[in-house]
């Protein structure tokens, strides 16, 4: 969830959810990264360009952002590509 954060700019609520975790006060769930063969469209265009590209960790991160989470508070799995998407939609 920090590195969500991360990427939309909000240092100060990223700060505050890892203060939070390194005092072990906050449930974490492992993600559930994509397998590579598993992903399609966008995902797979990234994927293969960091491969090609020798860029293994940034391969590493796509499986991820297009894998699935678990919510701590209810259990729900979601897509966290999807999930991104759609709380960062602009209003209309």
């Amino acid at each position: 969830m920090c590195w969500l954060l991360l990427c939309q700019g909000r240092l100060d609520e990223a700060e505050a959810l890892a203060a939070h975790w390194s005092l072990g006060d906050v449930d974490q769930r492992d993600l559930r990264p994509a397998s590579p063969e598993g992903l399609s469209g966008i995902g797979r265009w990234m994927h293969e360009t960091a491969v090609r590209d020798g860029k293994a960790v940034l391969a590493d991160g796509i499986t991820h952002l297009f894998g699935r989470a678990e919510c701590p508070q209810c259990a729900s799995v979601f897509n966290i590509a999807d999930e991104y998407s759609a709380s960062n939609r602009p209003l209309m």
